[in-house]
């Protein structure tokens, strides 16, 4: 007697394919409208995300105006090289990094500084000015104090 061994018969890939193709296409009719919902976000992202890379291609070529938005010649990295050797460059960044650091030296205390206030009772604001006084903000509240006078003297 022979044996036969059961082989179960694949199907070939391409009918795998459009029965996948299938089910997407019959999802999108079910729910056409819920995916419609996602037509101007995809639209948005695409111009307003994506769109603007398009020109940072700029950097790397030869750019003419008047000319194509891609340039005349592929130039790689020279205009960085040329922008980080100019002797004005480490000037400039170095006033960057003081400007940026000043500027969170200054703001970063004022939310606290309120939130705390909030926080407190008007009958203890006295204990509160000592308590910034103590912490070596003596300096921060003559800026805030003569701020106001001045503003109360513009009225």
């Amino acid at each position: 007697m022979e044996s036969k061994t059961f082989s179960p018969s694949l199907p070939p890939e391409n009918a795998v394919n459009q029965r996948k193709r299938h089910a997407v296409f019959s999802a999108l009719r079910k729910d056409w409208q819920l995916y419609s919902l996602l037509v101007i976000p995809v639209i948005y992202l695409l111009i307003f995300k994506y769109g603007p890379m398009i020109g940072n291609v700029i950097a790397f070529r030869r750019f003419v105006p008047g000319g194509s938005i891609f340039g005349e010649k592929w130039v790689g990295l020279h205009y960085f090289r040329m922008f980080i050797e100019d002797p004005t460059f480490w000037r400039v960044f170095s006033n960057s990094l003081i400007l940026g650091g000043l500027t969170l030296l200054c703001t970063f205390p004022v939310p606290i500084i309120f939130a705390l206030l909030l926080k407190r009772n008007l009958s203890e604001y006295d204990a509160f000015i000592n308590e910034l006084k103590g912490q070596g903000l003596d300096s921060y509240l003559e800026l805030t104090n003569n701020t106001y006078k001045k503003y109360k003297e513009k009225k």
